[in-house]
């Protein structure tokens, strides 16, 4: 047998019962433990602390966040029936609505409100509305026949406040001037927050903001449609706003 040939069965590396060895094993469970640590961490965090604004009914095992939010911070006479076939709710990016013209912006960000966020929302009937009904029902004896509401929320942080009260409006074909919401919604001084994680921890630097919209119309029987509007901050927060967070 030739010396280099010898050299080379000297020195291949079987594994077994030697230092080497056991150094990949450490090494390996170590990555093991690392990669369980962070799900866990990450899964965990997310399960307690993400919200699902203008929620009226709990599910199982609630968590105590879970129960303080819908028990203290849902806006006064709120309602939210359990959709039907005939009992629409939509949850869905607010960029993507198209039953209404409808605009949304924070004019202050807590810059002169005392940390709370005034928020306006414009809405005008259109062709997709004209698609569904003629006319909106009204709520009651003043015609008005929109409701919004709005909600400031924040996954990883649990973060999840509303405006006191449901806003009406009247929405009309013949309209053509867009008729306006405002409403206040306080929090905006919690931000930036930072949820803990491992192996590292998540800022979250904004809130997102949800906008609750409701309404009715006769077509084959009364039909009413929800939609839970979902905006960014750099969504809602336009040139025209004063206050920022960064």
């Amino acid at each position: 047998m030739k010396k280099s040939e010898e050299n080379t069965e000297r020195t291949k590396f079987k594994f077994g019962r030697n230092p080497l060895s056991f150094l990949i094993v450490l090494a390996g469970l170590g990555i093991i433990l690392f990669v369980a640590s962070t799900i866990y961490s990450y899964t965990s965090t997310w399960k307690k602390y993400n919200i699902t604004p203008f929620v009226t009914v709990l599910g199982e095992n609630p968590t105590d966040k879970e129960k303080e939010r819908l028990d203290s911070n849902l806006p006064s006479n709120f309602e939210l029936k359990e959709a039907d076939k005939n009992n629409t709710v939509t949850r869905m990016d607010g960029k993507d609505f198209n039953v209404f013209d409808l605009s949304v912006e924070c004019l202050d960000f807590g810059q002169t409100t005392t940390y709370n966020a005034k928020f306006r929302t414009k809405i005008k009937w259109n062709d997709n509305t004209s698609k569904k009904a003629s006319v909106l029902r009204p709520f009651d004896d003043t015609n008005k026949n929109v409701k919004i509401a709005y909600c400031l929320g924040a996954d990883w942080v649990g973060f999840c406040k509303y405006s006191s009260s449901v806003l009406s409006l009247e929405v009309k074909s013949d309209c053509e001037e867009k008729q306006f919401s405002d409403s206040f919604v306080e929090g905006t001084n919690f931000f930036p927050k930072t949820a803990k994680t491992f192996p590292g921890n998540i800022k979250v630097k904004t809130p997102n903001l949800y906008v609750f919209l409701h309404f009715q119309y006769e077509n084959d029987g009364l039909k009413t449609e929800t939609y839970i509007l979902r905006y960014t901050f750099k969504e809602y927060h336009t040139e025209n706003t004063i206050g920022y967070i960064g």
